[in-house]
């Protein structure tokens, strides 16, 4: 990692490393850590956007043999350590179990939205030269297979294209995503090196084409562990902490701040694969949810939903908002009309959450700023 383009030194990394910001950890070390203390707790739910319906549900330990098997099957189709897998995948629990299966064998995850086109998708897989693509057959109104077949002609490096949800077509560059879950499993201990590169995440690119931004298994861990204890602890977001998955999870939020911090906490991951703020709302209240992180809209959406009040979500304790500007006046009237705590925050892809509301802040402070900084940024 230490190069004339980046102000890492030997010196700096040491002294990171001594202070414990970083910990030698790969990302999957927290799903390892979470099956351990809770096999068979509810790792993650898929649920419907529309209806509020539960598709489908895994354990941790379901969740951890499914990411082992998925490492191997990704080395079966050929990605190398250090080599990028990316994902273009609606919210659903299948996403965390490939992220962790690609940090398991030391590759580097990309994710696209699920709205890219061919421009935008064939810039960020010729930019972080993918080798393999795993997409749904269709969402909403696009067909995802027809765009990964012009996505083929645009990226030379792509090799494989993994559709998962569907039978894939009979092209030999796709696969099954079945086919990929039979994998011979990657063993808990196979070496990682967590200062390598787990992510190339990509901004908005409001001032040219989106960047790729490098970040190490490391340097996620450090931000996600100390917004945890900026804001009070992992039991300020729920002891067991429920967390709603609803930012999409090709973008940065619904990565970091949904699968990520979900397994750090030993969480239930709630991943909703399109928003509908009535619907949204019931599922609040029926998962017994805890704690999400999404931009304003999805906080102005909900204390518009009729009857939505405390008494409708019990167990909600906290909603981070960052991402885009903050209605100041929502932050304390959703506080009052939903009895929880609000976290105003300002982050960006290199860094993730830099500055935020925490325990202890003035009220007109918290809902006049974005907090304050968070240690380590």
């Amino acid at each position: 990692m230490t190069s004339e383009v980046t102000r890492l030194t030997p010196e700096l990394i040491a002294a990171y490393r001594d202070e414990r910001q970083w910990r030698e950890r790969p990302l999957h070390a927290a799903l390892l850590t979470a099956t351990a203390h809770r096999p068979d707790a509810p790792a993650a739910l898929t649920v419907d956007g529309t209806s509020g319906e539960v598709r489908d549900r895994m354990t941790y330990t379901e969740l951890a043999e499914l990411s082992a098997r998925l490492a191997g099957g990704l080395r079966e189709l050929g990605v190398p350590e250090g080599g990028t897998v990316s994902l273009m995948l609606p919210n659903r629990l299948e996403f965390g179990a490939l992220v962790f299966a690609i940090s398991r064998l030391g590759a580097i995850y990309s994710g696209i939205p699920t709205a890219a086109g061919v421009r935008e998708a064939g810039h960020m897989l010729r930019t972080t030269g993918a080798t393999v693509l795993v997409i749904p057959p269709a969402h909403r109104s696009s067909d995802h297979v027809a765009l990964a077949r012009k996505l083929l002609d645009e990226a030379p490096e792509l090799r494989h294209v993994v559709v998962l949800g569907g039978d894939p077509p009979d092209d030999e560059r796709f696969v099954a995503f079945e086919r990929v879950a039979e994998g011979d499993p990657l063993p808990d201990d196979h070496p990682v090196d967590p200062a390598g590169i787990a992510q190339l995440g990509f901004t908005s690119g409001t001032t040219g084409e989106p960047k790729a931004v490098m970040n190490t298994h490391e340097t996620l861990e450090a931000v996600w562990r100390n917004w945890v204890e900026h804001v009070g602890g992992p039991t300020a977001l729920g002891d067991p902490a429920v967390n709603l998955i609803a930012s999409p999870v090709g973008h940065h939020t619904g990565f970091l701040w949904g699968t990520l911090l979900s397994a750090d906490l030993g969480a239930t991951s709630v991943y909703l694969d399109r928003w509908v703020p009535a619907v949204a709302a019931r599922v609040l209240s029926e998962q017994r949810v805890t704690t999400m992180h999404g931009a304003p809209t999805f906080l102005q959406d909900l204390v518009r939903v009729p009857g939505l009040n405390a008494k409708a979500v019990p167990a909600l304790q906290t909603i981070t908002l960052a991402g885009a500007p903050i209605p100041r006046a929502l932050v304390r009237a959703a506080a009052e009309q939903l009895d929880i705590t609000v976290n105003p925050a300002w982050g960006m892809t290199e860094y993730g959450i830099g500055v935020s509301a925490r325990p202890g802040l003035p009220a007109e402070r918290r809902s006049a700023t974005d907090g304050a900084p968070v240690r380590g940024c």
